[in-house]
């Protein structure tokens, strides 16, 4: 995880926000991503190539203060943390 992350900040030349947490979705614990479009395919791309078996789908977004790009990543793979 941690070179998916550092993917995504070199990426971000703007530091434009972004979330990643832990949530339930469908009864499912997922990793959830809220992310500017400009960030989507970097994002997508490194948790692919590091995950290759993770499952990305968009959920709609409850709360409308946040961001409406919103997508969950869950697979038979934990997405461990150093």
């Amino acid at each position: 995880m941690d070179q998916v992350l550092a993917a995504i900040h070199q990426a971000n030349t703007g530091r434009v926000p972004m979330t990643l947490e832990f949530r339930r979705n469908d009864g499912e614990v997922a990793l959830v991503c809220r992310a500017p479009e400009e960030l989507h395919a970097v994002t997508k791309g490194q948790l692919y190539a590091q995950y290759p078996d993770c499952r990305m789908v968009s959920i709609p977004e409850k709360r409308k203060a946040l961001p409406q790009n919103l997508w969950v990543s869950s697979g038979s793979g934990s997405f461990p943390s150093r």
